[in-house]
């Protein structure tokens, strides 16, 4: 379909090289022979040069068709197409979980080195982090590797937004792990068994789900925006972290 296309218009290899390169996808003439005429092998089969996605994006503009009728043999070029789709999931699932871990560990190192500031340097050190992390995701792209100039544009908005979940859920992990993590190293410290619970798993869904109601609790102050302890202490706005943090204690230590 490529050659009787270029019959049509007249053109050469290098003729239709030259408008795929106007078109954003550079290529030479030798080249887009390889894939249009196969090399013969010893043993007689034919080999030909795989198309990339682009190029036959830029081919099915010049000659006004879908891709799938320019192709011609289909099954050629899914079959490349599938084993990058099959790379690249591997691929994104490495560089997913490792941005995970990253990002936990970012949130740890943060509750760890502010552990012991005055409430104040604290919140500046939250307002600091918050204000490097929307400067990074202002830069943030969706656009496939093969879209150009013409192509639909893609909003990260909803993207954006579930990343933003993520990191509200790994702060909390990070939160909890930090709590649950220095009780387990002073039992073992002081050489004694961890006390039993039914607390749900730290990660699982039944903990996200006490976590969220726990949220709504302090999302929901009384309204002098005021905190009342356990033990009836009044607590201000610049006391919510502790009161948190004292209200999990609490919990812990009567189970």
């Amino acid at each position: 379909n490529i050659k009787a296309g270029m019959g049509d218009l007249k053109w050469s290899y290098a003729q239709l090289a030259a408008a795929m390169t106007r078109e954003g996808c550079s290529i030479s003439a030798s080249s887009l022979q390889k894939s249009v005429v196969p090399r013969v092998k010893a043993d007689g089969s034919e080999h030909y040069r795989p198309i990339r996605v682009d190029e036959l994006a830029a081919l099915a503009r010049i000659f006004d068709q879908s891709m799938d009728a320019l192709t011609g043999n289909r099954s050629r070029v899914n079959e490349v197409t599938l084993a990058n789709a099959m790379n690249n999931l591997d691929t994104a699932n490495r560089m997913l979980v490792a941005a995970v871990n990253t990002l936990l560990d970012a949130q740890i190192g943060l509750m760890t080195a502010s552990q012991y500031a005055p409430p104040r340097r604290r919140q500046r050190i939250a307002e600091d982090a918050e204000r490097r992390w929307q400067a990074n995701s202002a830069q943030f792209r969706i656009q496939p590797r093969t879209a150009d100039h013409h192509s639909v544009p893609i909003s990260p908005e909803a993207v954006l937004e579930t990343i933003e979940s993520l990191r509200t859920l790994l702060s909390a992990v990070a939160a909890d792990w930090r709590l649950q993590e220095a009780v387990r190293r002073q039992d073992a410290a002081a050489d004694r068994q961890p006390a039993p619970t039914n607390d749900p798993q730290i990660g699982s869904s039944a903990w996200a789900s006490a976590i969220q109601d726990e949220r709504a609790w302090w999302n929901d102050p009384e309204p002098d925006d005021t905190i009342v302890d356990s033990d009836g202490t009044i607590l201000t706005e610049e006391d919510r972290y502790e009161a948190l943090m004292h209200l999990i204690s609490s919990q812990s230590s009567r189970e």
